[in-house]
């Protein structure tokens, strides 16, 4: 996965799809960037 060098372990994050291969069971992704958090008052 490209641009994975800043996120955690579990961070919610948006990603395109680079690549596949079904052959080499291969799929490469690339990060966009981060899901908006939601704050959830009450």
């Amino acid at each position: 996965m490209r641009g994975e060098e800043c996120l955690k372990v579990g961070q919610k994050v948006i990603v395109r799809l680079i690549h596949t291969d079904p052959y080499k069971g291969y799929i490469d992704f690339e990060c966009t960037g981060q899901r908006p958090e939601i704050r959830r008052f009450g």
